[in-house]
């Protein structure tokens, strides 16, 4: 997948590449774990089945991370690609249907059924292109940044790869103690 797309130096050019994926990762584990005591989405076990497959694969990434494990930072930055390529799916499915005049109707029609919505079917068509004019925009910087954040991950892991393991000395000894040297 290299081939195809930009590997990284670094995140936003501040953080290296390897606590960057360790803060992603250790943030993905606790929103699955979090995410695992909701019960009011409608059908809860396909939701929880999907957020105890995230929590077990989040926790790979950052034991990967941790442990520059290249298995388990690939199964990592796999789930990531999944996640960013469903969002672009969304993203273009949710813009496609908003577009057509009966798929602003059915946005609507959701929208206004919702609880703790105050506005009503009506009110909702006649406001939906100001709405738009914020929702998709926003939505657009948030699937750009999990793009960006999965090539992070990715990025690492394919440094790791190609080190079968080994990082630099100089990266290493940042986050492990050295060779040889004792407890204290």
């Amino acid at each position: 997948m290299s081939r195809f797309c930009p590997l990284l130096d670094s995140c936003f050019r501040v953080i290296p590449l390897r606590p960057a994926t360790i803060i992603l990762a250790t943030l993905f584990t606790v929103v699955h774990l979090a995410s695992l005591f909701d019960w009011s989405r409608p059908h809860p076990y396909m939701y929880q089945s999907f957020n105890l497959v995230g929590l077990l694969i989040s926790g790979a990434g950052l034991y990967g991370a941790i442990k520059y494990n290249v298995l388990q930072l690939r199964i990592f930055g796999l789930y990531l690609w999944v996640g960013a390529t469903l969002s672009v799916f969304g993203y273009v499915f949710t813009l496609l249907l908003a577009l057509l005049p009966k798929g602003r109707a059915k946005m609507c029609h959701v929208i206004s059924h919702q609880p703790g919505v105050t506005f009503g079917y009506e009110q909702c068509l006649d406001n939906f292109w100001k709405a738009a004019l914020v929702v998709f925009p926003v939505l657009c910087a948030l699937v750009a940044l999990k793009i960006y954040m999965t090539l992070v991950a990715w990025s690492y892991y394919r440094k790791v790869a190609n080190s079968q393991g080994v990082v630099d000395e100089a990266e290493r000894g940042h986050y492990a103690p050295l060779a040889g040297q004792e407890d204290v």
